[in-house]
């Protein structure tokens, strides 16, 4: 009687080992699949364990992809796309699944920006301001609207030593350098008669005043926790300067006395701009992924989100009389230059097509000023990664 019970428990531990063995090389041999798509189709399909070696497959897409899953071990893999007159796709990386699947891509085209940035309905004209193979950025008008001052970066140096501003006189021609070496972001004082810069000359920038027609600089470093202090924007009234500065790891909105006195925290956020009456800001702050517009009342502290979704909005600032703002925005692929109510309702899209429109600001005259890299010889992927950028102007039909 034992020697049948011990072979009918042999015979049971037998059946449950070859089920157990038969059940793994069953798992094993499951065949998923991976559909890789991408938009446009017809892309070249690179993949491989190692996202430095990935290796072209043959195949374009569409393709559905088999794949036995040998063992359940976790392993990634790596899949990049590319095709002729696009920019090659981001590297994505995928981990095993026994599930079917789909990797999908979206690829940039390479493009060259037209002569001269595209205008919707909105506008009257577009006029170039500045031709110069350096680039151009942040034109800031004069109180009186009649000089510009700008930031260029010099292609032949490397650093913030490429930095520097200068000064041009629209429709008079020529250009005059006001700081040279590590100056960016300018700012008029209501005066007319001085600026204040973000000067980077230690690599931590900081406040700088000086006259526009003479020589001298006046540091406002406030004594406070922070570094970095970039794009200053001084009030109508000339009392206070707001501006961003890095506390930790985080962008705020500060102000400050001309003096350096009375340095105030405010909230999270980059490119802080006044209002006509020095009662509240316009600013951006990241939201996730993108960053988005934002206002803060001054006197109550309420701070209202304007724009949404999944496009960038970035360089805010109200128009002379207050009731617009300004400001740029990739929502249709590139950056564009854009004009809402000061309550973020009314959108109206100034600029199009394939340039790119960054950095507007709004003189006393009406006319915007901005930088684009209309013109460029050669394809531009992102804007501050440019080989073009240039000073242009616009009215709008609203003026």
């Amino acid at each position: 009687m034992k020697i049948i019970v011990i072979k009918l428990q042999a015979c049971l531990m037998l059946t449950i080992l070859l089920l157990s063995v038969f059940g793994c090389a069953t798992t094993q041999k499951k065949t998923i699949y991976e559909r890789i798509n991408s938009d446009p189709p017809g892309a070249s399909i690179y993949w491989g364990e190692i996202e430095s070696q990935l290796i072209y497959t043959g195949r374009t897409t569409p393709y559905s992809k088999p794949n036995t899953a040998e063992s359940p071990i976790f392993k990634t893999w790596y899949y990049q796309v590319r095709k002729e007159g696009y920019f090659d796709s981001k590297v994505i990386s995928m981990p095993y699944s026994s599930d079917d699947r789909i990797v999908s891509f979206t690829l940039r085209p390479i493009r060259i920006p037209s002569q001269a940035p595209t205008p919707t309905a909105n506008v009257k004209g577009i006029v170039r301001v500045t031709n110069d193979s350096n680039l151009e950025f942040y034109p800031q008008p004069s109180p009186d609207g009649k000089e510009i001052l700008f930031h260029v970066i010099d292609s032949t140096k490397q650093g913030y030593d490429s930095y520097s501003i200068v000064l041009t006189r629209p429709g008079e021609g020529g250009r005059r350098l006001i700081v040279g070496n590590y100056a960016a972001y300018p700012s008029w004082y209501p005066d007319g008669k001085h600026f204040i810069y973000s000067y980077y000359k230690g690599g931590n920038p900081i406040l700088v005043k000086t006259p526009v027609n003479g020589v001298g600089m006046e540091f406002i470093n406030p004594n406070s926790p922070g570094s970095h202090d970039q794009k200053a924007h001084v009030s109508s009234d000339g009392r206070k300067i707001a501006f961003t500065r890095m506390i930790g790891n985080t962008n705020f909105i500060c102000s400050v006395n001309p003096d350096g006195t009375e340095f105030t925290v405010y909230v999270e956020g980059t490119s802080p701009r006044w209002n006509k009456d020095s009662s509240m800001i316009v600013f951006t702050r990241r939201v996730g992924a993108n960053s988005h517009i934002f206002t803060l009342d001054i006197k109550t502290g309420q701070v209202t989100q304007l724009t949404r979704g999944d496009s960038n909005n970035a360089s805010p600032l109200f128009s002379p009389d207050g009731s617009w703002l300004l400001f740029s925005s990739d929502r249709d692929g590139v950056p564009h230059l854009y004009l809402m109510k000061n309550n973020g309702s009314s959108l109206i899209q100034l600029t199009k097509g394939d340039s790119q429109e960054i950095d507007p600001s709004w003189s006393s005259d009406g006319t915007i000023y901005f930088s684009s890299d209309a013109g460029a010889s050669e394809s531009i992927e992102k804007p501050l990664e440019w080989s073009h950028s240039n000073i242009w102007r616009l009215r709008t039909v609203l003026q």
